[in-house]
C-alpha cells in the first residue's frame, strides 16, 4: 500500500517515500551483484538480512541509523514500554530499522520485515511479518497473538507505534524474482473515550489521531472471555472501524 500523504515531522531532511524506495532498490542491486553466493548456496535469512542492512547503510539516510533484529521503542509517548511489544508481551525485534535511536516517535523512519522466497514458515510466517509492519506502522494497535489481548503500558493505555513506512521484502533466488510490499502510517496516538465491562467481554472504543491531532477514525474493540475467565486474558479479540464517533458509539451501546 502506497499513500503519497506526507507530515511536517515525516522528513527533516525532504526524504520522500521515492527517495526511500531508491535507496532500498540501490542497496538490493548491490546485495544481489556482490553476494550472488548466498543466493545461490541458500544461506539463512539472518545472513542475507545483515548483507542487505550493510548496503543500506551505504545509501546515507541523513542522521539515521540502520539496525538489525532493533527491539527497544521509545518511551515517553507511550507509557515507557521500552521494549517493542508488538504481538508479543515478552517483547519483539524488528529485522532492520532504520531511526534516529532517541526517546522522538517522530524519529522513527522505517522498518523492515524480510523472509526469503523458501521459508520454511511459508504463508503463515509471511502473515506474521505483514501484522508486525501493520502494527508498526499505527494500522493496527499492539496485540498479543497468543490469546488475542491487546497490549498496553504501564498505565493500562493503548500506544501505537509510529514508524512511517514498512517494508516487507521476500527475497527471491535471482533479483527479478524479489518482491517488495509497502505499508504507510495510518496513525500515531489513539486513546480510550468509552469502556465497559460485560460478563463475559471487555468492549471499548479507541479514537485514533494522525501527528497534528486530527482525529482519522474510531474503533470499537471487544475482547471476548468466557464467563468464568474475565481478565485471564484467554479469549479473543474483534476490532471494528468507523469513520464518525456516531457510528462507533451505536455500534458500542449495541453490545449487552
Amino acid at each position: 500500500m502506497f499513500s503519497p500523504l506526507r507530515c511536517e515531522n515525516d522528513f527533516i531532511n525532504n526524504m520522500g517515500i521515492e527517495d526511500i524506495k531508491q535507496k532500498v532498490n540501490n542497496a538490493l542491486n548491490k546485495l544481489y551483484e556482490r553476494e550472488a553466493y548466498l543466493f545461490e548456496h541458500d544461506l539463512c535469512e539472518r545472513c542475507i538480512q545483515h548483507k542487505f542492512a550493510n548496503y543500506l547503510e551505504q545509501e546515507n539516510f541523513n542522521g539515521f541509523f540502520i539496525d538489525c533484529e532493533y527491539n527497544r521503542a521509545y518511551s515517553k509517548s507511550n507509557g515507557g514500554i521500552k521494549t517493542k511489544k508488538i504481538t508479543s508481551e515478552d517483547g519483539n525485534s524488528v529485522d532492520i530499522v532504520i531511526t534516529k535511536r532517541n526517546d522522538d516517535p517522530n524519529d522513527d523512519l522505517v522498518c523492515f520485515e524480510l523472509k526469503k522466497w523458501n521459508s520454511s514458515k511459508g504463508e503463515e510466517g509471511f502473515k506474521s511479518d505483514r501484522l508486525k509492519l501493520e502494527i508498526l506502522t499505527g494500522q493496527k494497535l499492539p496485540a498479543n497473538t497468543k490469546n488475542g489481548d491487546i497490549l498496553k503500558d504501564r498505565y493500562g493505555d493503548y500506544y501505537c507505534f509510529n514508524y512511517k513506512y514498512g517494508f516487507f521484502i521476500i527475497f527471491g533466488q535471482t533479483r527479478d524474482q524479489v518482491k517488495i510490499e509497502i505499508l504507510t502510517k495510518k496513525f500515531m496516538k489513539s486513546k480510550i473515550i468509552k469502556s465497559k465491562r460485560l460478563i463475559d467481554r471487555i468492549v471499548e472504543v479507541i479514537e485514533h489521531e494522525d501527528d497534528f491531532g486530527k482525529i482519522l477514525t474510531y474503533s470499537v474493540v471487544i475482547a471476548i472471555h468466557g464467563k468464568n475467565t474475565v481478565g485471564s486474558g484467554a479469549g479473543k479479540l474483534e476490532e471494528s472501524n468507523f469513520s464518525n464517533i456516531k457510528k462507533a458509539i451505536k455500534f458500542f451501546n449495541n453490545q449487552n
